[in-house]
């Protein structure tokens, strides 16, 4: 059985100083770009624990976590994507995170990011976490649109443009650029 665990809160056998989570498991939206991207830039980042990642749809998902994906509707996502879109983590020790706290546990894995995933989760941080996180998620095919089409020159060219982004999304043309899911 998968079960939720809140994040900051010490595990039953915990020891200081020893961490028994060994492997983490991305799930994660195979048809976002940006997706893949950060994908690949967790990869190349030096990490405390393994990490293996599982397109959310595939047939392996389901396979391995059965009940995680067709539970999204009345799980507990916190965000308002399409829950089947949504980033989800599992641990080797059977925790289940989703939006906003599988990202912070993605950052928990990752060596030069850990103390960044403990800030996160104070009290005081949380909401800012929460919202950073929703507001990445709802708009990451415009983030993908505005920062990777058209290769690195031409992102160079709309960064030394500050007004760039406001031009962006002053014209209705980028809402015919998404990519639904």
């Amino acid at each position: 059985m998968v079960t939720r665990m809140r994040i900051g809160r010490r595990r039953p056998g915990y020891e200081k100083g020893r961490d028994t989570m060994k492997k983490l498991y991305i799930l994660f939206d195979a048809g976002c770009d940006f997706c893949w991207r950060c994908r690949r830039w967790m990869q190349n980042q030096p990490a405390f624990l393994e990490l293996e990642f599982i397109p959310s749809k595939s047939p392996e998902a389901q396979r391995r976590f059965p009940g995680v994906i067709e539970n999204l509707a009345t799980g507990f996502a916190s965000c308002s994507l399409d829950k089947s879109s949504e980033l989800i983590v599992i641990s080797d020790e059977g925790g289940v995170y989703r939006g906003p706290d599988a990202f912070i546990m993605c950052l928990y894995a990752l060596e030069e990011y850990r103390e960044y995933s403990e800030w996160l989760t104070r009290p005081l941080l949380r909401p800012l976490a929460r919202q950073a996180f929703e507001l990445l998620s709802k708009n990451r095919w415009m983030v993908n649109q505005w920062f990777y089409s058209g290769g690195d020159e031409h992102l160079a060219q709309k960064l030394k443009n500050p007004g760039a982004m406001a031009e962006f999304l002053s014209k209705p043309e980028w809402m015919k650029t998404r990519r639904d899911p």
